[in-house]
């Protein structure tokens, strides 16, 4: 299996389940607004009490928008519902492009599938005028690669980074 299809394959499944957990927080406000309703306004004039209590309520007009005959169950389910998973919509949207901006490298096993088979891994070349895109200095990378990744060495332009850097880590 090539990393690149590991992480296709990753990315997909986080995705199934994410859209799979929204799918049923649509279905279960969709259905507990006209229910809810039909229970706490049982009666036209109840509705129309409430209907009356909201008309001139700007803040619940910016929120849910302009309401449409709430005396029925189905007015106030379109209204409330519509309302309210527009929000929850915004806010997972903005999560997940905070969470897509936020890089989390992805570790192989090939350092220690090569240590089980009683290989020694060095990477080639670590510069540090040359950077991975995310990484913010050459500590950073030296403690990915040396403590977490678990390589035994590598090869360098810049041994006294890599010297200093092993002094802090080993």
């Amino acid at each position: 299996m090539s990393a690149t299809s590991a992480i296709a394959r990753r990315a997909l499944r986080d995705s199934r389940t994410r859209t799979i957990a929204f799918g049923y927080l649509f279905a279960a406000v969709a259905y507990v607004n006209p229910v809810a309703y039909r229970h706490s306004y049982p009666t036209v004039e109840d509705r129309e009490r409430f209907a009356r209590a909201f008309a001139d309520n700007a803040a619940v007009r910016l929120f849910y928008g302009t309401p449409h005959d709430l005396l029925t169950t189905g007015g106030y389910s379109a209204w409330r519902t519509a309302g309210i998973l527009v929000t929850f919509a915004g806010a997972w949207g903005l999560l997940a492009a905070v969470r897509q901006s936020v890089y989390v490298p992805v570790y192989s096993s090939l350092v220690r599938d090569a240590h089980a088979a009683g290989l020694a891994v060095h990477p080639y070349t670590f510069r540090s005028d040359q950077l991975p895109e995310h990484a913010p200095d050459a500590a950073s990378v030296h403690r990915a690669l040396f403590g977490v990744a678990g390589v035994d060495g590598l090869f360098t332009d810049f041994p006294d980074v890599t010297l200093a850097a092993l002094g802090r880590h080993r």
